[in-house]
């Protein structure tokens, strides 16, 4: 044996579990019958055990394009297994199988909700076999990697979070799961890395097993602990190559990380000592190398078969520390741990030596994440110089084999990027879904050569002199995005860290978080950002760090930490400053290995940019959270985001481009006239104007600029500016925004001009209109945990319209109506005389139409359902327009309801008002520009419905609606015969964008309604009727509202009493009517206007009251007050 330990040898590592001193480190699968692990039908070289307590299993492999996964479940009931962005079961790409009867059933699924997932329209995961044997189900199946399936979630380098379930039970058949809930107890998530997991690796035979560990520390009653031990590994006489951690069974809680480190001129006295590592009571004169990571959620590692990492030489006269970090938040006293990390060795020397690098952020409070930020940005640069030194003599380069990304509770996702000769390549490793609770090394395949960049260093060491030592690492954060920051050299490698405080976790461990700036630091309550790497062949580069300077920070260094303590980072606009400041700092980057004194100190200066290559798969992560977001174009290439309060609109876009981007107002949705800004970056410094149209030519500059540019980026989405505007701005040369469906219009280009005056054109393909609702747009609220979906369907309250068949979709109402039961799930018809009886009632239920998204109800309102005592029943009518007259279409549309049995402390109502939908109430002539028609809801109608509300009621949301020939529709409000604001006014009504529009006003006893249609017939020859088709006419409004009151409806129609001829001949009339003379049209606008209107009056009181009177028009109009002083 002593032989043996004199010859050379090397390390492969492993992690593993201490338990009463005994080591294991097999990786040997075993059968039902050895220890309870399931036999595979093949050999797998991944698995996984999903659950605590050894029921649910996977096992897979994975190719170029596909991955096959086998699921072992103790069950023999259904198997579910899903990806999912969040853990989450929506939103979640899922399978739903089993075996029943000996026969398999296998449907590939999407969730919706919290329910059951329906069936995806493709199926894209492939049932390869089924059985059931003593361990339970067994499932076997494949799926491409990328299914270009909307219904599908992709499979990635970064972290993927599994779903899983099972239920004792088979369902009835395998469409219909909707009364088969797993329950709570048989389900749960787990993070996986699927493609980038490294193998086992057959261990050789001469394989010896060191163990470094923590022997019985007693962790004081501290939150957080650096512990050291020094050991040494002379007696192994030779090279060793690379190792694994373990953390005793009980205190994973405990162990934060653990890290080995090589280094020299240790005073030996500390041999096989323990210590606190950051006390200043031990002289830390040594220098130290990293060789050697682990941190929470990380599992065995193994080195490629023909790789090892030089551990040990007969030389060396170098002792090991191992730093194990302590996490005790709770501040418990009685824990004893000898957590430690194993390195397995072997005196066969492999041909290929590794190296070990880290490159990442200044680990010191210089890095700062301000508080309410959803993605901030975090960067750190390795430049050129530090990688072409290290790489002296290698024109090979070096290739990296594994990453291991690592930083703290709030950080959301870490990526590794690598530049070459001015252009970034496929990242090293980019995991947007980082888990800090799984914290694992991912295999890789990269080359990096002397053109390339890595960073990690210390400005201490520098001035100290001393060379290795872990510096007090100053690592700032900012939004320092690629376009921003570019060393000297022509390229790098950067770790970037996407910071997002996720609330569940931050505000909960954390609370102070929600108001404080978040520092770099070691503690877990700190942040860090780190790549560290593991690549062949070795150079003396060990680690390459920097941090910003904050050069552009109008304040002394020493005092820059007291200044950001003061700063008021809950103002959105100071944060947009602050990122906006450290986008353009200066860094210092520090690597080792070319001196034995002095560090390596790099300026990066921010006169030249990173370049950056646009990621397809990348969506966008607005700088803050916005409650509304719309995407422009139907490629997901343009994203807007705005919020809004009484005076300003603020607006973030994010287009997938690098060149320039318009955006602006128009109230045809054209070019021209417009009110736009125009932007980009370039070089790092943002270009942004605001801008008109005075033809469709290049818009000119407005002498006032009124739209205020507050963060201007890019980054491998694309361009990104955030811009805020007063509502109203008093220049001749802006747009007003109103509550009114307003015009966006867009354009980008992938080139930046040449200068502000000389703007290339866009293009048909990079331009396009889209109306919004800027300043009426509904919010979506959080639903309850307990909330469930309801789908009425042809085969929240939420539009489920089948793909492919959005044009075909025009609207959807349903009824609630006292119809007999047996018309239960069939479908005919509305208007069929063979169903009379079966016909929509008047007590519209909810609505949408075309261009309408879901609707959230506040969330202390609820919409009843379903009540007690309650026999009527729900019609779906669907309105299709097919104006080809195609047969091919099939549709299964709907609507879908979001439940919940939590009662809400206010019951909304819902009535609709307007036009009674006739041909003889609704006559719209050809030729005219704005002809008006009005319907009308008198007060004794609305009386009616408030006889037990003297209070009134409040209304909260409103839904106009009309057809083709629209332009504009107002809901206007009569109190004691003076017009008020009105209720809805959007003059630029468009048919393709009908959405609910939030309100907050009272309707009181006494009050009248007049809704008000203006239309544009000039390109018809005949008149347009009203009626249910798309192309006839309506003019109505549906009101969301709290109380709920009996009034279900209120509409009229003019009954012609003004006309000479009898009610029955009206259309006759007509229809000989000279429409083409515009004095008789505009005779006929007046005898609509004097005519004497048929009211419609229903509700929950029984029979609908049908009345003829006059309209009540107001005797003093609503005039809107003026917005700019003369």
């Amino acid at each position: 044996m002593m032989h043996l330990l004199s010859q050379p040898l090397l390390v492969i590592f492993t992690l593993l579990i201490l338990n009463h001193g005994v080591l294991s480190v097999s990786a040997r699968t075993l059968s039902l019958d050895d220890q309870g692990i399931p036999t595979p039908t093949q050999s797998y070289p991944y698995q996984e055990m999903l659950d605590r307590n050894g029921s649910y299993f996977l096992f897979w492999d994975k190719n170029d394009t596909h991955v096959t996964m086998e699921v072992h479940v103790k069950t023999r009931g259904y198997v579910g297994f899903g990806l999912s962005p969040n853990g989450n079961m929506f939103p979640a790409d899922i399978v739903i199988g089993g075996v029943k009867n000996g026969k398999t059933y296998f449907k590939d699924r999407h969730s919706t909700g919290k329910s059951a997932p329906p069936i995806d329209d493709s199926q894209d995961w492939i049932l390869l076999h089924g059985e059931e044997n003593n361990f339970g189900t067994v499932l076997k199946f494949t799926r491409k990697i990328s299914t270009c399936d909307k219904q599908d979630m992709g499979i990635t380098d970064a972290t993927m979070r599994v779903i899983y379930s099972y239920h004792d039970n088979d369902p009835i058949n395998d469409t219909d799961m909707s009364r088969m809930y797993h329950g709570p107890q048989h389900r749960g998530s787990k993070s996986i890395t699927f493609l980038s997991k490294p193998e086992t690796v057959k261990l050789p035979s001469d394989a010896i097993e060191v163990d470094l560990l923590n022997n019985n520390f007693k962790m004081p009653k501290v939150d957080t602990r650096y512990q050291c031990t020094v050991f040494d590994l002379k007696y192994l006489g030779g090279k060793h190559h690379i190792v694994k951690a373990i953390v005793q069974p009980g205190n994973e809680k405990l162990v934060h990380h653990a890290v080995l480190n090589r280094c020299t001129n240790v005073d030996r006295r500390y041999l096989n000592t323990t210590y606190d590592c950051f006390k200043p009571t031990y002289n830390r004169t040594y220098q130290c190398s990293i060789i050697y990571a682990w941190a929470v959620g990380g599992q065995d590692y193994y080195f490629p078969e023909d790789v090892g990492f030089p551990l040990q030489t007969s030389q060396d006269d170098e002792l090991y520390i191992m730093e194990m970090h302590y996490n005790n938040p709770t501040l418990k006293s009685d824990y004893v741990d000898s957590s430690g990390i194993r390195i397995v060795v072997t005196p066969s020397l492999r041909p290929i030596e590794a190296g070990y690098v880290d490159v990442g952020a200044y680990v010191k409070y210089f890095q700062m994440v301000p508080p309410h930020e959803k993605s901030f940005i975090s960067t750190t640069v390795c430049p050129r110089e530090c990688i072409s030194k290290a790489l002296t003599g290698l024109k090979d380069g070096i290739t990296v084999f594994s990453v291991f990304q690592h930083a703290h509770l709030l950080a959301r996702g870490i990526k590794t990027r690598l530049i070459r000769n001015g252009v970034e390549l496929e990242p090293i490793a980019d995991d947007n879904t980082y888990d800090f609770d799984f914290q694992a090394v991912r295999k890789v395949n990269r080359t990096i050569y002397d053109v390339d960049v890595g960073v990690r260093g210390s400005k201490e060491q520098e001035e100290t002199g001393v060379t290795g030592e872990k510096p007090p690492t100053e690592a700032w954060v900012g939004d320092h995005l690629p376009s921003h920051i570019r060393p000297i050299a022509e390229s790098g490698i950067r770790t970037r860290d996407l910071k997002g405080e996720k609330r569940a976790r931050y505000h909960c461990a954390y609370p102070a978080g929600e108001v404080s700036m978040r520092y770099g630091g070691i503690s877990t309550r700190d942040e860090m950002c780190e790549s560290f790497m593991y690549y062949y062949p070795k150079t003396n580069m060990t680690f390459c760090i920097s941090h910003p300077v904050y050069d552009t920070i109008p304040v002394p260094y020493s005092q820059l930490q007291h200044y950001f303590e003061t700063s008021d980072w809950t103002n959105s606009t100071d944060r947009a400053e602050f990122k906006e400041q450290l986008s353009k700092s200066k860094y210092n980057a520090y690597c080792d290995g070319f001196d034995t004194k002095v560090g390596v100190f790099v300026i990066i200066h921010t006169t030249q940019t990173f370049p950056l290559s646009l990621d397809p798969n990348l969506a966008p992560s607005p700088t803050e959270e916005y409650p509304y977001k719309e995407i422009m174009d139907p490629n997901g290439n343009y994203h807007l985001y705005f919020n809004r309060n009484d005076t300003h609109v603020t607006m973030e876009i994010h287009v997938r481009t690098h060149g320039y981007v318009g955006f602006g107002l128009s109230n045809n949705g054209k070019m021209f006239p417009a009110d736009i800004v125009i932007g980009w970056v370039k070089d790092g410094k943002t270009f942004f104007k605001d801008r008109h149209s005075v033809e469709h030519a290049v818009p000119i500059v407005d002498k006032s600029q009124d739209w205020t540019l507050l963060l201007g980026f890019e980054n491998s989405f694309g361009t990104i500016l955030k811009f805020t505007r007063k509502i109203i701005t008093c220049d001749p040369d802006d747009m007003d925004i109103t509550e009114a469906t307003m015009r966006a219009i867009y354009s980008y280009h992938p080139d930046d001009p040449q200068d502000e005056n000389s703007i290339p054109y866009h293009g048909f393909t990079t331009r396009g209109a889209r109306s919004i609702m800027l300043l009426s747009k509904s919010e979506e609220v959080k639903l309850p945990d307990d909330a469930f979906a309801v789908d009425f369907l042809n085969d929240k309250f939420e539009p489920v319209v089948q793909d492919g068949n959005e044009n075909l979709v025009h609207h959807i109402v349903v009824y609630k109506c006292p119809i007999d039961r047996k018309f239960i799930n069939i479908t005919y018809e509305c208007f069929d005389p063979n169903y009379k009886e079966a016909r929509p009632c008047a007590v519209a239920y909810l609505a949408w139409a075309v261009g309408g998204e879901a609707y959230y109800f506040p969330e202390n309102i609820g919409l009843p359902v379903a009540e007690d005592n309650d026999n009527d029943l729900y019609i779906l009518q669907m309105h299709y327009n097919n104006p080809g007259l195609r047969k091919d279409y099939v549709d299964s549309s709907g609507m879908r309801l979001m439940v919940t049995r939590n009662i809400r402390p206010i019951e909304a109502g819902e009535f609709m008002t307007g036009v009674y939908v006739n041909p003889r109430f609704q006559i719209v002539p050809p030729h005219e520009q704005s002809f008006v028609s009005t319907g009308y809801c008198n007060a004794e109608c609305i009386n009616k419905g408030l006889k037990y509300r003297p209070e009134g009621i409040h209304i909260i949301s409103v839904f106009q609606h009309a057809h083709l020939l629209a332009k504009g529709i107002k809901t206007r409000l009569i109190r004691k015969g003076t017009e008020l604001k009105p209720l809805a006014d959007d003059q630029s009504y468009d048919f393709d964008f009908q959405d609910v529009r939030r309100v907050n006003r009272t309707i009181l006893p006494g009050d009248s309604i007049i809704v008000e249609c203006t239309y544009n017939s000039m390109d018809k020859t005949q008149p347009t009727y009203g009626g249910e088709s798309t192309s006839e006419e309506m003019c109505i409004s549906f009101f969301y509202y709290y109380p709920r009151i009996p009034l279900s409806h209120c509409n009229s129609g003019p009954v012609f009493d003004n006309v000479p001829v009898s009610y029955s001949n009206i259309l006759q009339y007509f229809k000989i009517y000279d429409w083409t003379n515009a004095t008789r049209r505009a005779e006929f606008q007046n005898t609509i206007n004097t005519s004497k209107h048929m009211t419609s009056c229903g509700g929950a009181w029984g029979k609908t009251i049908h009345e003829t009177k006059p309209v009540i028009y107001p005797t003093m109009t609503y005039r809107e007050p003026p917005k700019c002083k003369a």
